[in-house]
């Protein structure tokens, strides 16, 4: 009875860690529950994790504006912080202020911008193995009927995550096109960098 009643915990204890968070690449989050996952390691420098949620390729075969194949993207990367940075339209004020940007005076300098069709603050945000920045950017969309032409407005949220024990490391993160303000932001705070 007793080795019944412990193999029966260990299956439990199975099935829970099976549903929580899954490491990948060097780090792990909680995935929202009905989305698949990518995972796609392109080389020493770089390791993507893509999130679908259920039916998105219907989806984005019935949207009036084209939507990404992938609505949530999660890199982790070697690269230069500040060029990651950079690349996705993520400013400290005092570098935007040095370059003669105007910036809303009430931030500081070590404040973050993220910046799209026009810059806005971002957030900082921290979890229990990194620091980082969130913002909402507007960026341009394309219609989906080409004969149509021109553009909206979209809104896709960014993320820079930097661990607090690897400064060789950042996270970066994309939302577009789903529920982002909800469903990125815990994905976000759900992150947390493991050793390899």
């Amino acid at each position: 009875m007793l080795i019944l009643r412990l193999a029966i915990a260990l299956l439990a204890s199975a099935a829970s860690l099976a549903a929580g968070p899954r490491s990948t690449c060097g780090f792990k989050f909680t995935q929202p529950q009905g989305w698949t996952r990518t995972s796609e390691q392109t080389d020493a420098n770089n390791c993507y994790v893509r999130l679908v949620p259920a039916a998105w390729a219907q989806t984005r075969r019935t949207s009036d504006v084209m939507l990404p194949k992938y609505p949530v993207e999660l890199r982790l990367t070697r690269t230069d912080r500040a060029v990651v940075a950079r690349d996705l339209g993520l400013h400290r004020v005092g570098d935007a202020r040095a370059a003669g940007s105007d910036t809303p005076p009430t931030l500081r300098d070590d404040d973050w911008l993220v910046c799209g069709k026009v810059c806005t603050p971002a957030e900082r945000v921290a979890g229990r193995t990194w620091k980082g920045v969130l913002g909402e950017a507007v960026v341009w969309v394309g219609f989906s009927d080409p004969t149509i032409g021109g553009h909206t407005s979209g809104v896709e949220y960014r993320a820079l995550l930097m661990p607090t024990r690897d400064s060789r490391l950042t996270l970066t993160g994309r939302c577009s096109a789903v529920d982002c303000e909800r469903t990125f932001r815990s994905i976000i705070q759900s992150v947390d960098f493991v050793r390899r």
